[in-house]
């Protein structure tokens, strides 16, 4: 993953050599997740802090590109939902995560003579990284993945292989794009995810047979497992018993606040009174005689 970073940032610096449309951005706002353990589509109480910084190409009046990298945390808890056997199964997740992205914008207005205000939208492809955990008895962190809580990796579940935790996602959305000056904007967007994975928070499928789980990963995978009983001493293991819904895949989505910054002209130099094209070896000097 972090080599696609790499050539995101050598892409922009290699256009930058030639071109005044770069830009640079940074941003603040919002993330949430949204799947097995946070049903509700918009839930503002599970929204979380989130930045991002990138840079960007102007094609064209109305196409650019750009990449962009963007840092949040996601979090999962039965305890806020609504229905009370979610609440019941006493499961939660939280994860850091980590994106990488390069996207094709289009503005719905010339940026030939920018507008006051320019409404936007864009698609494009990301990679990301995330990193499901828990926390135990005194606070201490329990990475979920490694534990194979629903028997990924198992022979005995062929359909339940171990999910990486670095993956590709298709990031889509728009917004309004406010002009400062002729240098500085200001944007709000809302940006989604197409994500290829039911993992994101570590429920997805069924509980695994708690004798196979035990021989094969331990009793902390049987602890993480199946968590009723922590609230209900008397809960016994389900035979077959849905742990998640495996029919629709995890998403997230973010809420940002960005300022553009449009870098001066790159295709000129001066030096000593001495303008200097890059596209032309010719001299002007600054007097004639």
């Amino acid at each position: 993953m972090k080599q696609i970073f790499v050539i995101i940032f050598f892409f922009f610096f290699r256009l930058n050599s030639f071109s005044q449309s770069f830009h640079v951005d940074a941003g603040l706002g919002v993330v949430a997740y949204n799947g097995d353990l946070q049903l509700q589509k918009i839930k503002p109480n599970t929204f979380l802090p989130a930045f991002t910084v990138g840079m960007g190409y102007q094609i064209n009046s109305h196409i650019g590109i750009n990449g962009n990298i963007l840092y949040g945390k996601l979090k999962g808890d039965d305890k806020k939902a609504i229905k009370p056997q979610l609440v019941a199964r006493n499961l939660n997740f939280t994860s850091e995560l980590v994106e990488g992205n390069l996207l094709l914008e289009y503005h719905l207005f010339s940026t030939d003579v920018p507008p006051l205000i320019n409404p936007f939208i864009y698609a494009g492809i990301g990679v990301y990284h995330f990193n499901p955990y828990t926390f135990d008895s005194v606070g201490g962190k329990v990475f979920l993945q490694p534990l194979g809580t629903e028997g990924q990796g198992l022979p005995q579940y062929p359909d339940r292989k171990k999910y990486s935790l670095n993956q590709f996602n298709i990031p889509f959305g728009g917004g309004i794009r406010y002009r400062i000056n002729n240098h500085v904007t200001l944007s709000a967007e809302v940006s989604f995810r197409k994500l290829f994975t039911d993992y994101l928070d570590d429920v997805s499928m069924s509980y695994p047979d708690s004798l196979l789980l035990l021989k094969a990963r331990g009793p902390l995978a049987v602890k993480y497992s199946f968590r009723k009983n922590e609230l209900d001493p008397t809960a016994r293991w389900p035979t077959d018993g849905n742990r998640g819904n495996a029919t629709r895949n995890d998403t997230y989505y973010f809420v940002l606040f960005k300022l553009s910054f449009t870098l001066p002209q790159g295709n000129h130099l001066f030096k000593n009174g001495v303008v200097k094209s890059r596209k032309s070896k010719v001299s002007c000097p600054d007097k004639v005689l």
